[in-house]
């Protein structure tokens, strides 16, 4: 049996880009994680930023714009609780994104934004045996 421990890690990067086209994006996350006695719980959370921009020439006579941006967020917590010969899970996802496109030409403005989003919930049901090749497994989501 492992001993009760908590852990927290961040994890960030950006990168930057500017050949044939300008790049932005960044990602930072957050992991929590910790184990006390029968219960196991864990946090996953985040964010993702990304900006495009591309620029067209047409032989002198159109110059077209397009600017790009999306944003992703997730949360992610999951909690597993043991007893005896059993494990029950509870995991959560959710997840939102937007995304704007804007292009810009001659005479022209056409902007698209987009907001999505995700939410899933699973349950889970393991029975462990004495011999390690055996269980038995069930998740509802």
């Amino acid at each position: 049996r492992s001993a009760d421990f908590t852990t927290l890690t961040y994890a960030g990067n950006y990168s930057f880009s500017n050949y044939e086209k300008i790049r932005h994006k960044t990602n930072n996350s957050i992991f929590l994680a910790s184990k006390l006695k029968n219960l196991n719980w864990r946090i996953n959370l985040g964010q993702s930023y990304k900006n495009n921009m591309m620029k067209n020439d047409i032989m002198d006579i159109l110059s077209i714009h397009n600017d790009r941006e999306n944003r992703y967020f997730y949360l992610r917590p999951n909690f597993t609780y043991r007893l005896k010969q059993s494990k029950l899970s509870l995991d959560y996802d959710f997840s939102k994104s937007n995304m704007d496109n804007t292009v810009k030409g001659f005479n022209m403005k056409d902007t698209t934004n987009l907001t999505l989003r995700r939410s899933e919930l699973a349950v889970g049901y393991q029975r462990l045996f004495n011999d390690p090749q055996k269980k038995f497994e069930t998740k509802l989501s």
